[in-house]
């Protein structure tokens, strides 16, 4: 049993000819991008779509929200699968929130959604599978609608089956024990709907509204946030450090709209993101046999300004478009110093309890305490890389530990005739002939990873860099160096090979670009390794 469905979110379209419904210019090219979504999902030929809410862009109420609902109608009859909707607040109204100025959601408008799209809450079974589709802008309303939801969710969560959930608004973005904002389900209903989840062992929830991509596990449970395919949510653009890049503050960055594939087997289910088809580059994704080295921060919230839509509470947002982009290489193991397991661990064991390992990088004799550490979670590592001064060792106790990988950093004689460096560059190197049995070396092109491949544990290649004071920025060069080391890489694919590191060092000391800028567009490096 295998079949793959398609998730999109937030097309936001907009009657045709309509100034009043584009304060932005990028506004006149929503209707646009679903068509073009249409078409690549027409290729794909997915057994079915889900669309997760706030189809049209004006509210209900206007107007111009009934157009815009024909025209979408219009724009998804040209899909040639079966078409799910589940409502968001542009669709229905809003959800219950005592600052939002948009119009709450109410029965008159459910009635024009069914209409349109079929019952705001339903399920169906495909292929020994059950798809559960709800309405989240009613939870919190206290209406008749929504205490007949309830019981029905109850009901059929109840029920012994394989389930797939969806929805417009995601219950929590970082936490779920966070405040109640803007974009997230408010109390009790938060509570109600991640239990039920848990309980019922929900393999995983889809959720929109935020226009951004996010990824949550709670007991067992994987929340994926989709992107938009129509604009970004300018807010979030916090959530990159760098300035956006655009005209309109984010809101255009197309690089960050996207749809995913869904692949289901016996086994379990893959999400394969998607980048909007005007976004250049390949728009599937191709396995690589890197592992990847995280230099930046990946795992800690950001405050978001109170400002606009939230304008009395800074919320928290965590930024996982490297992992959207991680999936699209197909990497599974990361590169870590090992603080991170004591800063983020639980982030670490939700990623590693689908699938994911880690590679910690403890620089000197690890002391008992890290040990322990080490020893505890050695379940979600794949090894633990100790790098010690050249010519010294570290006595391993007796305790149960991940792999123990070597790595060394020589220790240099100032010379006045030479600069001297500060930076170590860890790693044995293929001169070496006392490299010890788990030793990792560093490589730094094809030849020398063909020349360490038979005797190494573990290989790393730092990306180039130029001087102390210059940029290293040869795009192609980037590229023609990673094409050559996944080839030999691909002879070897029991070699555990990282790339260091996946994103652009911008400033700092020995500046240089990599896979991905800081706003997690694709270099020509990063590219070339999605090309078939």
């Amino acid at each position: 049993m295998s079949f793959t469905f398609a998730v999109v979110a937030d097309t936001h379209i907009h009657p045709p000819d309509d100034a009043r419904q584009s304060g932005w210019p990028s506004d006149a090219e929503h209707n646009d991008r679903s068509r073009r979504v249409v078409a690549l999902l027409d290729r794909l030929q997915p057994d079915f779509v889900v669309h997760l809410g706030d189809v049209p862009h004006p509210v209900p109420g206007l107007a111009a929200h009934e157009v815009a609902m024909s025209t979408a109608q219009a724009i998804w009859s040209e899909l040639r699968c079966p078409l799910h909707v589940v409502p968001g607040n542009h669709d229905v109204g809003d959800k219950p929130h005592p600052t939002a100025p948009a119009p709450r959601t109410d029965p008159a408008l459910h009635d024009r959604f069914t209409e349109r799209w079929g019952p705001p809450w339903q399920s169906f079974t495909h292929r020994d599978v059950r798809f559960v589709f709800l309405d989240t802008p009613i939870l919190g309303t206290g209406s008749e609608p929504e205490l007949e939801q309830r019981a029905w969710l109850e009901d059929e969560l109840a029920k012994p089956h394989r389930r797939f959930v969806f929805m417009h608004y995601p219950p929590f973005l970082c936490d779920p024990d966070e405040a109640e904002h803007y974009d997230n389900l408010g109390e009790p209903q938060r509570t109600w709907l991640v239990s039920l989840l848990r309980h019922a062992h929900v393999e995983a929830g889809f959720f929109g509204h935020v226009h951004h991509f996010f990824w949550n596990r709670v007991g067992g449970v994987e929340l994926y946030g989709l992107p938009a395919t129509s604009f970004v949510r300018p807010g979030y653009a916090e959530l990159c450090r760098v300035p956006p890049s655009d005209k309109e503050f984010g809101r255009n960055e197309v690089h960050k709209l996207g749809l995913a594939l869904v692949h289901v087997d016996e086994r379990g289910h893959r999400f394969e993101p998607l980048d909007l088809p005007d976004v250049e580059g390949s728009s599937r994704a191709v396995q690589v046999p890197f592992g990847l080295t995280l230099r930046h921060s990946w795992a800690a919230p950001r405050e978001l300004p109170a400002d606009n839509i939230d304008p009395f509470a800074r919320k928290q947002a965590r930024n996982d478009l490297w992992l959207w982009r991680a999936w699209q290489l197909g990497a599974n193991t990361f590169r870590v110093p090992v603080g991170d397991l004591l800063l983020h661990r639980e982030r670490m064991a939700q990623l590693a309890e689908r699938g994911h390992r880690w590679v910690v990088i403890v620089p000197g004799a690890p002391t008992n305490a890290t040990w322990r550490l080490l020893s505890e979670h050695r379940w979600m590592l794949a090894a633990a890389e100790i790098v010690l001064p050249r010519g010294t060792d570290a006595p391993v106790p007796e305790l149960e530990l991940p792999p123990l990988w070597w790595s060394v950093v020589g220790q240099k004689r100032p010379d006045d005739s030479v600069y001297f460096s500060h930076f170590p560059q860890p790693g044995y190197r293929p001169d070496d002939t006392d490299a010890p049995e788990g030793a990792v070396f560093l490589v730094r092109d094809a030849q020398e990873l063909a020349a360490v491949a038979r005797r190494a544990t573990a290989c790393v290649l730092p990306l180039p860099r130029a001087d102390e004071s210059a940029t290293y920025d040869d795009d192609e060069a980037l590229a023609r160096l990673i094409a050559e080391v996944a080839a030999v890489a691909g002879r070897h694919p029991d070699l555990p090979v990282f790339l260091d590191a996946l994103i652009d060092h911008d400033r700092g000391y020995h500046t240089r670009i990599g896979l991905l800028d800081r706003l997690y567009r694709w270099r020509r490096a990063g590219l070339v390794l999605r090309e078939p």
